[in-house]
């Protein structure tokens, strides 16, 4: 087996001491308010009760505008399908009007009989 040697042993030995100072040094001076964020604090349990009636809020209010949203699309698809369908019915009545209309102009005495041609 081999071993670091007592150099490099001692500098890693020095470097976690310090890191954990550091740290510990760093969590005292947060709990005694010193060079703390004023962000970073405990929050009572009415303040998180209020936080969750805005997040409820938050959530009624977008589902409230996604309905609303369905809504305004279904109004202007059911707009747009009724349009289309007195589109349709007004087409369909002038083509039965023209088929009505050829039908008128082309009178029955007009029309040569089969059975008399010009080749007698």
């Amino acid at each position: 087996m081999e071993y670091a040697s007592k150099g490099v042993g001692a500098a890693g030995l020095t470097t976690g001491i310090i890191g954990a100072a550091g740290t510990g040094l760093g969590l005292l001076a947060n709990a005694f308010g010193r060079n703390a964020d004023p962000g970073d604090r405990p929050v009572t349990r009415y303040e998180m009760e209020l936080h969750d009636k805005i997040a409820e809020k938050n959530s009624e209010i977008v589902l409230l505008k996604a309905e609303q949203y369905s809504d305004n699309k279904a109004n202007v698809l059911q707009a747009e399908i009724g349009q289309q369908l007195a589109w349709n019915a007004t087409a369909m009545a002038q083509l039965h009007q023209l088929m009505g209309m050829t039908k008128l102009m082309i009178p029955n005495d007009e029309v040569i009989p089969a059975s008399s041609g010009s080749g007698s």
